[in-house]
């Protein structure tokens, strides 16, 4: 019987996620001030979980932006930062607007 090593099998890992293209980036972009924002976050924490059989591994990060503040409710996780990143993204994939929940995936 042919056993194989950690190494062996981590390498086989690697190989099979390289043919496969890699991991798949998901970015949320939501605010606490958002009222659709929970499902978002919701489904992303499901996946974080592994909840869903997916072909591919996931990387999640979540980003709070801070244009709802104004609305009246501060959200103590929002940042300016985060905003300027999920503008980045809207310019470069020369999208009509920023929206909350917004998701940006990339391989």
């Amino acid at each position: 019987m042919r056993t194989q090593s950690s190494e062996t099998a981590t390498a086989d890992i690697v190989s099979e996620e390289q043919k496969r293209g890699g991991a798949i980036l998901i970015e949320l972009f939501s605010s606490q001030g958002c009222k659709t924002s929970p499902e978002a976050e919701l489904l992303i924490s499901r996946l974080g979980r592994g909840d869903f059989e997916l072909d591919v591994p996931v990387i999640i990060l979540a980003f709070h932006v801070d244009y709802w503040d104004y609305m009246g409710w501060k959200d103590p996780y929002a940042s300016s930062l985060c905003t300027v990143r999920q503008k980045a993204y809207v310019e470069a994939l020369r999208l009509d607007t920023m929206f909350t929940p917004q998701i940006c995936c990339s391989r």
